[in-house]
């Protein structure tokens, strides 16, 4: 895309790139503002860009990744104490009776 067809590839897209993020959860606002930053970039590279629609669109699906809230993860459950599962800990401390038997098979080396 050189600069001279720019204004006319912005008139003729913009709006199917706010629909696209829009597709991705997006409000109105919020794909209008990735889809015009994915544009501003393009200004910048326009001269090296080989398939500008594609380009476009992954630019502003990351602008608007960016630019999107968070959501918050609010913890309802308690930690419990100890979990549900045996420990591991467990499983590594020996018995009385493997202690013996280790000593007796170190004993007949």
């Amino acid at each position: 895309m050189i600069r001279a067809g720019f204004a006319a590839h912005y008139e003729e897209n913009m709006a199917g790139l706010i629909r696209f993020v829009m597709r991705y959860g997006a409000t109105p606002y919020e794909a209008a503002d990735a889809a015009q930053g994915a544009y501003i970039e393009a200004f910048r590279v326009c001269h090296l860009l080989t398939c500008p629609a594609a380009w476009l669109r992954k630019v502003a699906f990351r602008q608007y990744l960016r630019q999107a809230p968070r959501p918050q993860e609010e913890l309802t459950d308690e930690v419990p104490d100890r979990p549900a599962f045996s420990c591991p800990l467990e499983k590594v401390v020996l018995k009385d009776e493997e202690t013996q038997v280790y000593e007796a098979l170190a004993s007949c080396r």
